[in-house]
């Protein structure tokens, strides 16, 4: 069974509110508020500015081991590097690279020598080419890991990559937190726009 432990939301003038019962506190910086989102009014945030980003704090993820994660999100900026959707510390991300889809979490790996294990739209995808994000529409992503046998990437309810094995659950998000719309250290903003987490 799932508990709801975060649910943002940005539609009260771009101010990153919680409206899970856990009310994670969470700053928003260097990004652009827009009125309108996935819906008229629903509120977004523009994250294309380097070190933009919604930074999320709490103790509402410890202990994760199983995790889904769900963003409504508009892809309107191309890049060669990584665009993170979002970066948990030490637990788990999803990010695009080249409008490829990437899901990870921190954990034993089936691949000998590795700290983390993930999947991706390329590699892993249902049919080929594999699912890429489109430019200007929005898209609800979901990255899934059950916790016990496997991970999946999802759009719009759909399963765009196998389902892939696990060996581990997923940690608890370290001190650093969790950063929306950026990599924790600031060096990889998503080209687009982010309705809800």
């Amino acid at each position: 069974m799932w508990e709801l432990i975060c649910h943002h939301t940005y539609r009260w003038e771009g101010r990153p509110v919680d409206i899970s019962r856990y009310n994670n506190s969470a700053d928003a910086s260097g990004g652009t508020f827009l009125t309108d989102g996935a819906a008229p009014g629903s509120g977004a945030w523009r994250f294309f500015t380097p070190h933009g980003r919604v930074h999320i704090s709490g103790s509402a993820f410890n202990p994760l081991v199983a995790i889904k994660v769900e963003l409504t999100v508009r892809l309107t900026e191309p890049s060669t590097g990584s665009q993170t959707l979002i970066e948990a510390d030490n637990s788990f991300g999803v990010f695009v690279r080249d409008q490829k889809l990437f899901g990870y979490f921190v954990g034993k790996s089936i691949y000998p020598g590795m700290n983390s294990d993930g999947l991706n739209t390329y590699q892993d995808g249902m049919e080929f080419p594999g699912y890429r994000v489109p430019y200007g529409g929005w898209a609800v992503i979901t990255f899934l890991h059950d916790g016990f046998s496997q991970m999946r990437l999802f759009v719009a309810g759909v399963p765009v990559t196998v389902a892939r094995s696990v060996l581990a659950g997923v940690p608890p998000v370290g001190p650093r937190g969790i950063s929306v719309g950026n990599d924790l250290s600031g060096g990889a903003p998503f080209g687009g726009d982010i309705d809800e987490v």
